[in-house]
């Protein structure tokens, strides 16, 4: 009498595109044990209430996956178990800062200023502004006039954040007065 071969589970993983989008995937396979004539194998995750039937070497998804520690376990039809443990790792959330700004100097100036620095996610990243005259490829916007600016940053994975600045500029002036200015006719000085 032979005895049947162990029964193993390999896996393999994708891990999270975004901070906490729960978007993970294990592909697990199995080979080995005695397979059942119904159901091969089953195959369980350990966040999971299900069971899943499965063929030898069948590569079987487990997606929409949270960041963290996962225990897959395989059986077959004599009740032999094999387990595997991986984890799912996230990129770290995506952090937006605002390191300058400059308000308009003068009313109805364009002098304003903004700039900020993005951490986190994947990069590169792309800044696509609410103005299209603004260019979308810089963290640094100049020559601004009074108005909110936002701004949508992605980075390579689609992951995104969106930023609003306010650049405000002075009152306008009022030049008050101007029935008590006097007029002088330079033809009568000469006389």
């Amino acid at each position: 009498v032979t005895e049947p071969k162990k029964v193993e589970v390999s896996l393999d993983k994708t891990d999270l595109s975004c901070y906490q989008r729960n978007d993970g995937e294990i592909k697990a396979k199995v080979k080995g044990g005695t397979q059942g004539l119904s159901c091969p194998y089953y195959l369980e995750i350990s966040d999971d209430t299900g069971t899943y039937c499965v063929n030898e070497n069948q590569a079987f998804k487990f997606t929409g996956l949270a960041a963290g520690g996962y225990k897959v376990k395989a059986v077959d039809d004599k009740g032999c178990k094999a387990t595997s443990n991986i984890n799912l790792d996230q990129p770290p959330p995506m952090e937006v800062s605002i390191d300058s700004i400059h308000h308009v100097e003068c009313f109805n100036g364009q002098d304003g200023f903004i700039k900020f620095t993005t951490e986190g996610g994947t990069p590169p990243y792309q800044y696509d502004w609410n103005n299209p005259n603004l260019k979308g490829d810089s963290n640094v916007l100049k020559n601004l006039t009074a108005d909110t600016y936002n701004v949508h940053i992605r980075d390579r994975n689609a992951c995104s954040k969106f930023v609003y600045q306010e650049i405000r500029e002075p009152e306008r002036r009022k030049i008050e007065n101007l029935s008590s200015v006097t007029t002088i006719d330079t033809a009568e000085r000469k006389k």
